[in-house]
């Protein structure tokens, strides 16, 4: 009943701070925002209770990263960049923490689709840097360091699902697809159309983000195993 509670509150605030932030009342916005990352982490704490004690500080620098976004990317840029960057290796080693161990070599057909969809995924990068890369004036390289950072953790995540493709690890891939639609919108709403609507969308998958990976992290394996067989998607 409260992982319920929870995940209602999650949904609420997340349509409140999108209402307020299109209102143009960014504090209320990071508000709501707050508190729906507090749902979040109670639904984890009520599972792992401080197992994983850095999931809640990779959320921390996640609120402080998001809380940038609303007030303004193209403000806020250097900030922005620099919260993610720290959010991005701590959620990687959450990540790594709750994997054995990962073997590319025994999914070697999904090698070439993997290396065009990160070939696509380079692309998106190299579009968006260019969009916001004098923002960044003399600290532009510095964009570089993030999106290696960024093609390292959803290549890690895709990874870990092509090594065990169970209902666990399936929660990484829309939690990679709501990162790259994160990375790819937000520039493109700062620096090109300015639309509230579109800024609002990308703040839903951020909350999505959120509860995907929190849906891998609380998730067993026991959940895809069918009497001695396991049962993959």
């Amino acid at each position: 009943m409260k992982e319920k509670i929870a995940y209602v509150t999650l949904v609420i605030s997340a349509l409140l701070s999108c209402y307020f932030a299109h209102q143009n009342m960014m504090w209320q916005a990071i508000f709501f925002r707050v508190i729906s990352l507090f749902s979040v982490a109670y639904v984890f704490y009520l599972y792992k209770k401080f197992r994983s004690i850095l999931f809640y500080i990779a959320l921390g620098f996640a609120l402080v990263g998001e809380s940038y976004v609303i007030l303004g990317m193209k403000k806020y840029p250097l900030e922005v960049m620099v919260f993610f960057f720290i959010y991005y290796w701590l959620l990687f080693f959450v990540i790594k923490s709750n994997v054995r161990e990962v073997n590319l070599w025994r999914q070697k057909k999904v090698l070439i689709p993997a290396l065009i969809s990160i070939a696509f995924i380079i692309y998106l990068f190299v579009v968006s840097y260019n969009m916001v890369k004098e923002s960044y004036q003399d600290k532009a390289f510095l964009i570089y360091v993030s999106t290696f950072t960024f093609l390292f953790l959803i290549a890690y995540m895709g990874l870990v699902y092509i090594n065990k493709m169970s209902l666990r690890n399936f929660w990484l891939v829309p939690a990679i697809v709501a990162l790259v639609f994160i990375r790819f919108v937000f520039p493109m709403e700062a620096y090109y159309y300015n639309s509230p609507y579109f800024k609002c969308l990308g703040f839903l998958m951020q909350v999505a983000r959120h509860f995907f990976i929190l849906k891998y992290l609380i998730s067993t394996e026991k959940e895809v195993v069918i009497g001695e067989k396991e049962s993959y998607l």
